[in-house]
């Protein structure tokens, strides 16, 4: 995690989409809070949108989560995740923060699509409809498509 968080703050960004996030998750992050750790590292604020949810492994413990975050050096003043059309294989989201930079707030959606071009394609006019005419929105995330596929073209055409 401090190698990531690491490399998080040489690249100097002030808002940061991550995806593959765990929060309790399993063994393989230690059961970590991801997220939290990484904000608290790089001294940020933060959202996580939880697009797997399951119960905890023992009783009373925490819930185990799996989705995509947010960081932001600028305070995140409201944060909402959004379920999106999926295959079966994993649940995939959108998860919008607004930022308030300098009394602009700035609307930040992340999301990581899923692995077909079809399903990507329905994501996308999915998120093309979630996010809609809103002023001040900035769509980020891994899109597992090259810049001229479909879906890309979705995204592209209905946004600047």
């Amino acid at each position: 995690m401090k190698r990531i968080g690491d490399v998080l703050a040489a690249s100097g960004a002030e808002v940061i989409g991550l995806q593959e996030i765990d929060k309790h998750w399993s063994a393989r992050s230690q059961f970590l809070d991801e997220t939290k750790w990484l904000a608290d590292y790089l001294g940020m604020h933060y959202a996580f949108g939880a697009n797997l949810d399951r119960d905890p492994l023992e009783e009373g413990g925490e819930r185990r989560q799996y989705g995509t975050a947010i960081l932001s050096k600028y305070p995140i003043i409201a944060s909402d995740n959004q379920l999106i059309t999926s295959s079966p294989r994993e649940q995939r989201g959108l998860l919008k923060a607004t930022i308030n930079v300098k009394g602009n707030f700035i609307h930040i959606f992340n999301t990581h699509l899923g692995l077909s071009p079809e399903e990507r394609a329905e994501q996308t006019a999915e998120i093309v409809e979630i996010v809609g005419e809103q002023n001040g929105s900035i769509i980020m995330g891994d899109l597992n498509a090259a810049p001229n596929t479909k879906e890309i073209l979705i995204l592209s055409n209905a946004f600047r």
